[in-house]
């Protein structure tokens, strides 16, 4: 008997297991949001209060492309945890002649870690902008940051039901974001802005533990110290407070010990992935309950008043050469959900111009 082909998405989710990244409450959500979209309802048929069809499409949009890139985010992370995970394997005390090599592989290091930390902040941003969007909270979607978001209280609805999501929302996040282990949030924010905007504190490393069976003394002849440092695997830690300049953390710390964490920059990594995506999940869960409960009386949920669309944006950009690309977006091959908001787009355009 054949088998029925696997679709694109089900091989999608299928490679987030495998990684480990297992987001059942988001991927309820996400399928969801993807059979809603509708072109011809401008978007999403919730969103119907909001008279204005451009701003309907493009919130519509927001909603369903950060939804995806949520766990596009938590995939990334793995995969750079992953690869620091395997670059332990191969760091070594540098000698003369292992000196490029390693030079290379703390340049591999300090990406990897810069990605990872880059990719979860990511995740946490989208998970803003896609909550902002299904709650219709009064915030802006397209700018969404989850470290503000964090910090509002509460707004009021006119809405009883849209009220308690909102309290709900905010509960949720504020349960994780006070979980164990304290201050996890802030470090992990402090560690993606000092990644991504900063000079990046240096990764200490240390011999790796000694196993149990293996034997407390090596003799060896001539060069030994050479020989031994060469054979010691070594571990990379993370700075204990990533938001201070390397040379305010230095003067201030409490001993040498103090600068750096004493798990392994892989062990935070995995903890903090594991950390981010139980909240992510928790949020998730929620969102689906009170996007089905805004299905049959959308005026329950009532979008924002606020909700404005930028019309700042720069001329686009026309490349380093400028030459045009040599295909149309017809023959360009694309998913199922890309040609409905392709499909979404072009309707949005047509009107604009009978307008």
């Amino acid at each position: 008997m054949d088998k029925t082909p696997e679709s694109s998405s089900d091989a999608y989710w299928k490679l987030l297991s495998e990684h480990g990244v297992e987001v059942p409450c988001h991927k309820t959500l996400t399928d969801v949001l993807k059979a809603e979209f509708d072109p011809v309802q401008w978007g999403y048929a919730q969103l119907s209060d909001l008279g204005d069809e451009d701003l309907r499409a493009v919130t519509s949009d927001q909603i369903l492309t950060t939804a995806d890139a949520v766990s596009d985010n938590l995939m990334e992370a793995q995969l750079h945890s992953e690869e620091l995970k395997d670059l332990f394997d191969q760091l070594r005390y540098p000698n003369a002649n292992t000196v490029v090599n390693e030079t290379l592989r703390s340049f591999q290091l300090n990406m990897h870690v810069a990605g990872f930390f880059r990719a979860i902040g990511s995740a946490l941003d989208c998970l803003a902008a896609y909550s902002i969007g299904t709650l219709r909270l009064p915030y802006s979607i397209t700018k969404a940051a989850f470290n503000n978001l964090r910090f509002c209280k509460p707004p009021k609805s006119h809405s009883v039901q849209q009220q308690n999501a909102w309290e709900s929302f905010f509960h949720t996040i504020n349960r994780h974001i006070g979980s164990q282990p304290d201050g996890w949030l802030d470090w992990t924010l402090g560690m993606r802005n000092m990644s991504i905007h900063r000079a990046r504190q240096s990764h200490y490393l240390t011999p790796e533990a000694k196993h149990p069976d293996e034997p407390s003394l090596a003799v060896v002849g001539k060069d030994s110290q050479a020989l031994v440092l060469e054979k010691l695997k070594f571990m990379a830690h993370l700075p204990t407070r990533p938001t201070l300049p390397e040379m305010q953390a230095l003067i201030t710390r409490k001993g040498m010990t103090s600068l750096w964490l004493g798990e392994s920059c892989d062990v935070t990594t995995s903890g903090i992935l594991q950390l981010t995506t139980g909240m992510i999940e928790d949020v998730a869960q929620l969102l689906s309950e009170k996007w089905a409960e805004a299905a049959p009386s959308p005026r329950s949920y009532p979008s924002p008043s606020n909700w404005k669309l930028d019309s700042s944006a720069p001329d686009m950009f026309k490349g380093i050469t400028g030459s045009e690309p040599e295909l149309s977006i017809d023959e360009i091959r694309t998913s199922s959900v890309l040609s409905m908001r392709v499909q979404l787009a072009e309707a949005v355009r047509k009107l604009s111009k009978k307008n």
